[in-house]
C-alpha cells in the first residue's frame, strides 16, 4: 500500500486540511509543538481503512471529532491510495450527535464509500455494498487486519516496544494474530476428538463384555444342541394335529354345501309364493305398457302440429307490426329528403370559409418568423461579441504560458521556441541520469570493497576459530587413546580374574589347588565389582576415537578450504582500483545527492512537458475560437439581411393577436356548419336504410306466413290419420296415455324382472328336489367345527412352545456370537486407535518437551522473525547486541520457546530486555519491529507492504545510534515509503522531505518542505 492524498475534515486539531503524499520523498519526516496533530495524521488513516483505531490510541467517536468543528458540522476522512497498480479512494464519516424531531439526543451512525479508478474512463468507480461489506472488501485489498495493520504498517508510538518487553503469553497472542494458527489448533482439536473418541468406544466395548461375564460357553453350547431337539420333537407332533385338522375341515366342507342345498330350497319356495301373488298387478302394468308404446308414436305427430299452428300465429302478429315500422320510416326518409337543398347551400359556405382561414394563416406564419429573424439577428450579434471576448482571452493565455514555459530554462534566449526548451531540459535529465548511474557504480564498488574486507577478517577469524578446535581435537584424541589402553589393561585383569574365579568354584577343602597347590584356601578370589562389560566401554572408545579423528580430519580440510578462499579474496580485493579513502556513508549520500538531483530534473523536465502539452492545447483553443467569430460574424450578417427582405413585405403592420382572432371566429363558424351537414347526411342515410330493411323484413314475413298455413295444414292431416289406426279416439287420449321414455323403460323394466323371477325360481326349484333336513345338517357342521377348534388349540399350544424354544436358542445364539465380536472389536480397536491417542498426546503437549503443536508453531515463527532482525539490531548497536531465544526450560505453561533474551558481546553474558535502557529499548523495539513486517510479507504471499509509518523513539538515541538507525531506514526506503514522527532536531539534517504541523489557537495546518 502506498499513500497518495489524505483528507481531514474537522478530525483532531485539524479544520480542513490536505496531505499530498507524492510531494514528500521516499522518505519523509513529520515535525511539528506537542499537540499539534501530527499522530493524528496517521490516526486518520487507520479509521480510514477499517474505521476504527487499535490498542491504546482506540479514541471515541467524540474525542477523534475536532473540538473546533460546530455541531453540525461533518466529519470525516478521505483516504487515496495505490496497491498492487490500481489506485483506490476511501471515504468514511464519524458518528454524529444530533437533536431529532422529538426533542431527544440521537447519533447518526458513520459512512463508508470505497472507489476504485478506472483508467480507461478516468474517473472513480464506487463500490455498492453496505458498511460491513465495505470494511471486508477494504480488508481484503490491503490483506491485513487492523491490529496487523498497526503492528507492521504503523508503528504507534511506544506500542512496538510492548512486543518486546512482552512475556511469552501475551508475545504468543500477537504472534498467533499475525501468523495466524488457527489450522494447527483444529489439527490438535481433531485429534483430542479423535482419541477421546476411540477412549469412549474401548470403555463402551469393555462395559459390555463385562455385562457378559456370567456367560459360559461350554454350558450354552449343550444348551443350543437341548433346544435343537425339542423344536424337532414339537414339529412333528405339530404335523400330525394338523393333518387330523384337514380331514376335519374337509367334512365341515360338504356338511355345510349340503347344509346350504337345503337352505336355498326353502327359501325359493317362499320367493315363488311371493311372486304369484304380484301375478293381477302385473297384467294391469303390461296393458299400461301397450298403451303407453302407441302414445309414444304419436307424440311427435302432436308435437309437430302444435308447433306449425303456434308459428302462423307468431308470423302473422310480426307481419302487423312490421307493416306499422314501414310506414313511419317512410314519413322520416322523406321530410328528411325535402330539405337537401338547404344543406347544399351550408356546405358551400364551408368552403369558401376554409380559403379564408388558408390565407390568414400564411399571414400568421410570416409574421412569427419576422419575430424570430429578429430574435436571431439579436442572438447572432451577442454571440459575435462574446467569441471576440474568447479569443482576446485565448491570446493573453497563450502569450502568459508560452513565457512561463521560456522561464523553466535560465539563461536561455527567450526566443526559443517550446521545441528548443523540452531539448535542452532533456539534456539535462539525461547528464544528471549519467551521473547517478556513475555514484550508483562507484557506491557498489565502494561496498562490495568492504564487504570484501569483512569477509576476509572473518575468514581469518573462522580460521583462527579452526585451529583452537584442531588443538582440541587433538587433546581429544590423545584422552581418548589413553582411556582406550587403561580399558584394555583393564579387559585383560577381567579376564584373569574371570579365570581364577571358575578355578575358585572348583577348591574344595583339604584338596590341593590345581594353580598353587595349598590344599587350605583361606582368600578365594572373589569376581571384580564391574557393572559394564569392558569389552562395550572398549568398543564405545574405539569409535570416539574415530570419530575425533575424522573430526580432525574435517577441521583440517575446513581450514584449508577456508584459508585457499580467503586467499582469493586478498587477491580479489587487490584487484579494486577504487579510491577508499571514501567511506560506505559518503558514497551512499553521493547516490542519494545524484538521486535527488535527477529526481529535481526528472520533476522539472515532466513539467515542461506539461506545459508544453498544454500550450498546444491552448493554440488549438485559440484557433477553434478565431474560427467561431468569423462564423458569428457571417451569422450576423445572414441573419440583418433576411430581415430587411422581410420588413419590405409590410407583413411587419399587422399583428398577430388580430389575425389569429380572425382565424378563431372563421374556423368556429366553419366547424359549425360542418357539423349541421354531416349530421344532416347522416340521418337522411339512415332513415333510408331503415325505410329498405323494413320493406324487405315485410316481404320475407309474408313469404314465411304462407309457407307456415302450407305446413300447419299437412301436419293437421297426417296427425288425423295416425290417429284412425291407433287405439286412440282424439289428440287429447293420446297425450293423457303418454309417459316420458324414462318411465315407460322402469315400467318394461319392472314386468320383465317379474317375469324373469318367477321363471328363475321354477328352475332352481327343480334342480334342488331331494335335498336333505337342513335341522339335522346345521348340528352335525356345529359339532365338526367343535371339533375343529380343539385341534386348532392343540397346535397353537405347539406353536407357542415351538416359538419359546426357538427365541431362546437364538437370543442364546446371538449372545455367545455378540460377546465374540465385541472382544474381536475390542482387539481391533486397540490395533486402531494406539496412534491416535498417541498422536493426540503429542500434539497437546504431553511429549518430551511439553509443548503444544501450535506453540511449537509459533516458536518457529518468532525464531524466523529473530533472524531477520539480528542483523539490524547489530548494525544500529555498532555490533554489540543481537537477540537470542531463551533455553526451552525457562518457559512454562506451554509457551517455551518465545522468551527472549539480549546477547551482550561486551561482557559475554546474555541479558533480559528489561535492563536495557531507553535508547537501548529503542534500537532492540525497531529492529524487532521491522523484522515483524519482513516475516509477514513474506508469510502473507502478496500482500504489498509498500509504506512504514514510525512515531517517535528517536530521542532516546545518541548520535552514533541514531545515524545507525536513519541508515536503516534509508535502506528499507528503496522498496518503501518511510514516514517518521519525531522532535529530533538533527533529523531535519538527514531527512530532506518534512511534513510539518504548525500549532495554532483555531487548529493545526499542515505544510510541506521538500
Amino acid at each position: 500500500m502506498k499513500a497518495i492524498k489524505l483528507k481531514l475534515k474537522n478530525i483532531g486539531p485539524f479544520r480542513d486540511e490536505t496531505v499530498d503524499f507524492t510531494e514528500l520523498g521516499d522518505m519523509f519526516l513529520v515535525s511539528g509543538k506537542t499537540g499539534s496533530g501530527k499522530t493524528t495524521i496517521f490516526d486518520a488513516m487507520t479509521y480510514a481503512l477499517y474505521g476504527d483505531l487499535c490498542g491504546a490510541r482506540r479514541k471515541a467517536p467524540g474525542e477523534f471529532r475536532s473540538d473546533f468543528s460546530g455541531p453540525e458540522d461533518e466529519s470525516f476522512v478521505e483516504f487515496t491510495f495505490v496497491i498492487n497498480g490500481r489506485t483506490w479512494r476511501v471515504s468514511r464519516t464519524l458518528p454524529l450527535l444530533y437533536i431529532n424531531r422529538n426533542g431527544r439526543e440521537s447519533v447518526r451512525p458513520a459512512e463508508a464509500v470505497l472507489e476504485c479508478f478506472d483508467s480507461t474512463e478516468s474517473v472513480f468507480v464506487p463500490f455498492n455494498g453496505k458498511i460491513n461489506e465495505t470494511n471486508a472488501k477494504i480488508a481484503g485489498i490491503i490483506g491485513l487486519s487492523c491490529a496487523e495493520f498497526t503492528q507492521i504498517v504503523l508503528l504507534p508510538q511506544g506500542a512496538f516496544a510492548d512486543f518486546l518487553s512482552a512475556g511469552s503469553k501475551d508475545r504468543s497472542i500477537t504472534l498467533s494474530k499475525l501468523f495466524p494458527i488457527e489450522s494447527y489448533s483444529r489439527i490438535i482439536t481433531v485429534a483430542r476428538e479423535k482419541g477421546s473418541e476411540f477412549s469412549e468406544q474401548r470403555r463402551t466395548i469393555e462395559a459390555q463384555i463385562m455385562a457378559m461375564a456370567s456367560l459360559d460357553s461350554q454350558a450354552a453350547e449343550k444348551r443350543l444342541d437341548d433346544l435343537k431337539g425339542d423344536i424337532k420333537k414339537l414339529t412333528d407332533e405339530k404335523s400330525t394335529c394338523s393333518e387330523a385338522l384337514e380331514t376335519l375341515s374337509v367334512n365341515l366342507e360338504r356338511t355345510q354345501v349340503a347344509l346350504n342345498s337345503a337352505l336355498d330350497r326353502e327359501r325359493l319356495a317362499e320367493e315363488k309364493r311371493q311372486l304369484e301373488l304380484q301375478k293381477d298387478g302385473m297384467t294391469e302394468l303390461q296393458k299400461r305398457i301397450a298403451a303407453a308404446s302407441q302414445a309414444r308414436i304419436l307424440n311427435g305427430y302432436i308435437r309437430n302440429t302444435e308447433a306449425a299452428e303456434s308459428r302462423v300465429r307468431n308470423l302473422e302478429d310480426s307481419r302487423k307490426n312490421a307493416e306499422k315500422d314501414l310506414d313511419s320510416a317512410e314519413k322520416e326518409a322523406a321530410d328528411l329528403e325535402s330539405r337537401s337543398g338547404q344543406m347544399a347551400d351550408l356546405q358551400k359556405s364551408a368552403v369558401e370559409t376554409e380559403v379564408r382561414l388558408k390565407y390568414l394563416e400564411e399571414q400568421c406564419s410570416g409574421i412569427r418568423h419576422l419575430q424570430q429573424v429578429h430574435v436571431l439577428v439579436s442572438k447572432a450579434q451577442t454571440e459575435k461579441k462574446r467569441a471576440e471576448s474568447f479569443l482576446f482571452d485565448a491570446r493573453s493565455s497563450y502569450a502568459a504560458l508560452l513565457l512561463k514555459i521560456q522561464s523553466l530554462v535560465p539563461g536561455e534566449n527567450s526566443d526559443n521556441d517550446e521545441t528548443d526548451i523540452l531539448q535542452s531540459l532533456l539534456e539535462q535529465k539525461q547528464r544528471c541520469e549519467t551521473d547517478f548511474v556513475k555514484a550508483k557504480n562507484d557506491a557498489a564498488t565502494v561496498v562490495a570493497a568492504r564487504k570484501l574486507a569483512a569477509d576476509i577478517a572473518a575468514a581469518e577469524a573462522a580460521m583462527a576459530k579452526i585451529a583452537e578446535q584442531k588443538d582440541a581435537a587433538d587433546r581429544l584424541i590423545e584422552n581418548t587413546r589413553y582411556c582406550l589402553d587403561d580399558f584394555r589393561v583393564q579387559q585383560k585383569l577381567q579376564e584373569q580374574n574371570n579365570y581364577a574365579c571358575v578355578l575358585a568354584v572348583q577348591l574344595e577343602e583339604g584338596k590341593p589347588c590345581p594353580v598353587c597347590g595349598a590344599t587350605e584356601h583361606p582368600h578365594p578370589v572373589l569376581p571384580l565389582p564391574e557393572t559394564i562389560n569392558v569389552a562395550e566401554k572398549i568398543e564405545t572408545q574405539e569409535k570416539n576415537l574415530e570419530l575425533a579423528v575424522q573430526h580432525k580430519t574435517d577441521l583440517e580440510n575446513q581450514f584449508t578450504a577456508i584459508q585457499a578462499a580467503c586467499g582469493q579474496q586478498k587477491q580479489h580485493l587487490s584487484e579494486f582500483d577504487v579510491v577508499c579513502s571514501c567511506t560506505v556513508e559518503q558514497a551512499q549520500r553521493a547516490v542519494l545527492d545524484a538521486q535527488d538531483l535527477l529526481e529535481k530534473n526528472e520533476k522539472l523536465y515532466q513539467k515542461a512537458k506539461l506545459f508544453i502539452s498544454e500550450l498546444k492545447s491552448r493554440k488549438t483553443d485559440m484557433e477553434k475560437i478565431a474560427d467561431a467569430y468569423q462564423e458569428a460574424g457571417r451569422k450576423v450578417t445572414a441573419a440583418e439581411t433576411e430581415l430587411k427582405t422581410l420588413e419590405s413585405t409590410g407583413i411587419a403592420d399587422q399583428t398577430e393577436d388580430a389575425v389569429l382572432e380572425q382565424i378563431r371566429v372563421l374556423t368556429a363558424e366553419k366547424t359549425e356548419a360542418e357539423r349541421q351537414y354531416n349530421s344532416y347526411a347522416e340521418r337522411l342515410k339512415n332513415a333510408r336504410g331503415r325505410r329498405s330493411a323494413l320493406q324487405a323484413n315485410l316481404e320475407a314475413l309474408m313469404a314465411n306466413h304462407r309457407q307456415a298455413l302450407h305446413e300447419c295444414s299437412e301436419a293437421e292431416a297426417e296427425l288425423a290419420q295416425k290417429l284412425a289406426s291407433s287405439c286412440f279416439t282424439d289428440r287429447d287420449g293420446a297425450k293423457k296415455a303418454f309417459v316420458i321414455p324414462e318411465k315407460l323403460s322402469e315400467m318394461e323394466t319392472e314386468f320383465t324382472e317379474w317375469s324373469d323371477a318367477l321363471k328363475r325360481t321354477d328352475i332352481k326349484l327343480e334342480s334342488l328336489k331331494g335335498s336333505g333336513d337342513s335341522a339335522g345338517l346345521s348340528l352335525a357342521v356345529e359339532q365338526i367345527k367343535k371339533d375343529m377348534e380343539l385341534k386348532r388349540k392343540d397346535i397353537s399350544s405347539i406353536d407357542d412352545r415351538i416359538q419359546k424354544a426357538v427365541v431362546e436358542h437364538a437370543n442364546l445364539a446371538s449372545e455367545v456370537s455378540r460377546k465374540g465380536e465385541l472382544e474381536k472389536q475390542r482387539q481391533d480397536l486397540e490395533d486402531k486407535c494406539a496412534h491416535y491417542l498417541k498422536l493426540a498426546d503429542d500434539l497437546s503437549g504431553q511429549n518430551p518437551r511439553k509443548i503444544p503443536f501450535d506453540a511449537w508453531i509459533l516458536g518457529i515463527k518468532f525464531a524466523e522473525v529473530v533472524h531477520y532482525a539480528n542483523p539490524r539490531f547489530e548494525r544500529i548497536s555498532g555490533g554489540r547486541y543481537h537477540f537470542k531465544i531463551a533455553p526451552e526450560a525457562s518457559g512454562g505453561n506451554g509457551y517455551r520457546g518465545l522468551d527472549l533474551l539480549v546477547s551482550d558481546s561486551y561482557t559475554g553474558r546474555d541479558r533480559n530486555t528489561a535492563t536495557l535502557s531507553g535508547g537501548e529499548t529503542f534500537m532492540a523495539s525497531i529492529s524487532l519491529a521491522l523484522a515483524l513486517t519482513d516475516v509477514v510479507q513474506n508469510e502473507s504471499g502478496g500482500i504489498r507492504l509498500d509504506s512504514l509509518f514510525i512515531d517517535e523513539g528517536f530521542g532516546t538515541l545518541d548520535g552514533e545510534a541514531l545515524d545507525k538507525a536513519v541508515s536503516i531506514l534509508q535502506d528499507i526506503r528503496e522498496s518503501r515509503t518511510v514516514g517518521v514522527i519525531s522532535h529530533v532536531e538533527s533529523m531535519r539534517t538527514v531527512i530532506h522531505s518534512c511534513l510539518e504541523v504548525d500549532k495554532g489557537v483555531n487548529g493545526s495546518r499542515i505544510r510541506i518542505h521538500d
